[in-house]
């Protein structure tokens, strides 16, 4: 583009700074959210602060590296990254697949030495698996678009919508389907595809619903928690409460009453729950303004990025963490039916955390090369040589 050309830099320090602190706003709220369940169940009220301490220096190391990383080598990496992803599905199928409350949902991938405590999630790795896939195809070239290699990524993206959707697990199917649209849509797919494709989508997700009894019955206390308060209504009215005792600056840090037994999940599903109960809607406001910098500085990027790839790779991922954020406030509050959608960083969760950081860490990496303005100094040059040629013209 004329007027313009590429530097190599540093990070876009708002979304740096954006990143870091959603990181200590996060281990903050887990400590606070869990210590009491930790010290009833485990006799440890530390147990998840230390780990989620861990996970996320693990992932600022990872995004450290990631952002050094030159991002056109994972257009090269697409391959290998989803084949991985595949894998990772077959294995909940093996003796490593872990069930949890009726949903076959993370591998055990230490499992065969003894060690089950450490699991990884299929559906997180497919989140940005996907997106690199569909960023690759979208940018594929000549004999790229006849390769075998081509056809696979090609077929990623729908085998995990499937396969996330057989664990069940309806909500995740939802997010990644919108990172993978979001992906579509900065590529510049007609928005008539996109408005197609998310009709048709609504009429897949009634279907599901109508199809499933415990689905409808989560939409039954969605509509109408007081209906069944001690059962199905039970989470949602918990959470109503949390956010309802917060008011304006809450009860204070650590002194919420719902995450004592009361509020299931406190520290994962419904951690805004409590962030809007002891930080009350200044605290919920901070946060809010803290992802609004992520989004839209990530949004920065994508916008300056250096070439088609990087531009539906930044978008795709920027994108996929926007929704899912909003999609767990929107629970806490009771705007959406409940759903098993951690918030991106700030919740507790490994594989949740690790990924989403090394993913902004791509991000940041693609910052370190965005497509910049000239320095003044040479816009003051080509003025100068503008001027010069008028003149002769003259």
């Amino acid at each position: 583009m004329r007027g313009r050309f590429f530097v190599k830099g540093q990070w876009d320090w708002r979304l740096a700074t954006a990143v870091f602190l959603m990181a200590i706003f996060g281990l903050v709220m887990v400590y606070s959210s869990s210590y009491f369940i930790m010290g009833y169940e485990y006799g440890d009220p530390q147990r998840l602060m230390i780990k989620e301490t861990a996970f996320i220096l693990i992932g600022l190391g990872v995004m450290w590296a990631a952002s050094h990383i030159d991002h056109r080598l994972i257009r090269r990496w697409a391959v290998p990254i989803n084949i991985m992803a595949v894998i990772l599905y077959f294995l909940l199928l093996t003796p490593l697949g872990v069930a949890h409350k009726g949903g076959l949902r993370w591998v055990a991938i230490l499992k065969w030495a003894g060690i089950d405590s450490l699991t990884i999630m299929p559906s997180e790795v497919a989140k940005y698996a996907g997106i690199i896939a569909l960023a690759t195809v979208l940018t594929a070239k000549g004999h790229e678009r006849f390769s075998k290699a081509w056809w696979f990524l090609v077929i990623c993206p729908p085998i995990y919508i499937v396969a996330t959707l057989l664990q069940p697990d309806l909500s995740t199917a939802i997010v990644i389907v919108v990172a993978y649209v979001s992906t579509l849509f900065f590529a510049g797919l007609n928005m008539m595809y996109i408005f197609a494709a998310g009709g048709a989508g609504v009429f897949a997700v009634i279907g599901l619903i109508l199809t499933q009894g415990y689905r409808m019955r989560r939409i039954q206390a969605f509509i109408d928690p007081f209906s069944d308060p001690l059962d199905k209504g039970y989470q949602t009215l918990q959470s109503l409460f949390a956010v309802a005792s917060g008011g304006l600056s809450g009860v204070g840090l650590a002194n919420g009453r719902q995450k004592m037994l009361y509020l299931p999940l406190s520290y994962n599903d419904y951690i805004f729950s409590i962030i809007a109960e002891e930080l009350g809607f200044i605290g919920c406001l901070a946060l809010v303004f803290i992802l609004s910098l992520l989004v839209l500085s990530g949004y920065k990027v994508t916008a300056n990025a250096p070439d088609k790839f990087s531009t539906f790779l930044a978008g795709g991922i920027i994108s996929q963490i926007a929704v899912q954020s909003i999609m767990n406030m929107y629970v806490s509050v009771n705007m959406v039916p409940s759903t098993g959608i951690p918030f991106p960083i700030i919740s507790y969760g490994g594989t949740s955390l690790v990924l989403t950081l090394t993913a902004l860490g791509l991000v940041l990496g693609i910052s370190r090369h965005e497509n910049k303005q000239k320095p003044k100094a040479y816009a003051n040059v080509e003025q100068k040589n503008y001027h010069s040629l008028e003149r002769a013209k003259r």
